[in-house]
């Protein structure tokens, strides 16, 4: 691995080697917690423009089971007909209903799940022109290109759909995961930043080039994305899994948007609320300026520097 401390400026990362940053493990479970239930709610510190959007307020949280399975189900679920709620097989994880005997031909598969009383409750579509463009209004006025608020414009280097999250008012609520439609304008950069909680991109369109940093070294780290090209670039399908306060950041090479759908979650055992902190550069005197913001990390922090560094 290619080594580059102090003000060296950081070459390409190559995507051959694996990374301990993402690991099968990692992979597995970020999309465990996606098929089962956060884009963090950002810390405001700036005027924020609330949502018009005439979207229907959806609850998308886990069941509370009864204290006892020996007894009915919760009042919102019900067994479809011609089963029973089945109390053996049913757990703190799942509930069941076993298909009446009487109702033949009898399949392998002897139960169902329950179904809720009321569908339409636990049901949603939108559709992102109903969502508001946002992004951090903390972010510099060169990249933010705005009236300071959290709301993006047509020049904002990038922009965000909240799709859902905690405490997402109006919209789908979930608890642990929050997901956004990301798009970084054409030939513009993401500067380096980190935060506190899990992330991934699954880029859906355009490309990029796309660095990781190792803070405890300084050191760019390669990540593998399964081919032999041995550079950075993501495109159309590429998957980038990060655990927490990794330094991260990206480079749009295309006069078109780069498009990825990105969530962010905890785990258990991660420290509780940490969704709840927005994202920071990792070298605020850096991105004070377009010339001297980067989309790696360089250390020391806001240390003196020329803006070729």
């Amino acid at each position: 691995m290619t080594q580059f401390y102090g003000s060296t400026m950081p070459q390409k990362a190559t995507l051959k080697s694996a990374s301990c940053l993402v690991s099968k493990l990692c992979l597995g479970t970020a999309f465990l917690f996606l098929t089962s239930s956060t884009v963090a709610q950002a810390r405001i510190n700036h005027p924020v423009t609330l949502s018009q959007s005439p979207v229907p307020q959806l609850h998308l949280l886990a069941h509370e089971l009864p204290d006892n399975l020996d007894h009915e189900l919760p009042d919102h679920f019900e067994c479809p007909e011609g089963t029973t709620f089945n109390t053996v097989d049913s757990t703190d994880n799942k509930l069941v209903c076993e298909i009446d005997r009487e109702n033949p031909p009898l399949p392998e598969q002897d139960n169902v799940y329950v179904i809720p009383k009321d569908p339409s409750s636990n049901y949603g579509r939108i559709h992102v022109d109903e969502l508001d463009r946002l992004i951090n209004p903390d972010y510099p006025d060169w990249y933010r290109q705005n009236d300071g608020s959290n709301m993006a414009s047509d020049e904002s280097h990038h922009y965000y759909y909240r799709l859902l999250g905690p405490d997402l008012e109006g919209q789908f609520q979930t608890e642990n995961i929050g997901c956004t439609s990301y798009h970084l304008r054409g030939r513009k950069m993401y500067f380096s930043h980190n935060h506190p909680y899990r992330q991934f991109y699954y880029v859906i369109s355009g490309e990029a080039e796309w660095y990781i940093m190792d803070p405890r070294r300084s050191v760019l780290v390669p990540i593998d994305d399964g081919d032999d090209d041995d550079d950075n670039s993501i495109e159309a399908g590429s998957l980038i899994v990060l655990s927490p306060y990794v330094p991260h950041g990206m480079r749009n090479t295309s006069a078109n948007e780069l498009h990825a759908f990105l969530c962010s979650w905890q785990e258990p055992g991660d420290p509780e609320n940490s969704m709840g902190n927005a994202g920071l550069p990792t070298d605020p005197c850096r991105v004070e300026r377009r010339l001297t913001a980067r989309p790696y990390h360089v250390e020391p922090v806001c240390r003196l520097f020329h803006s070729n560094d």
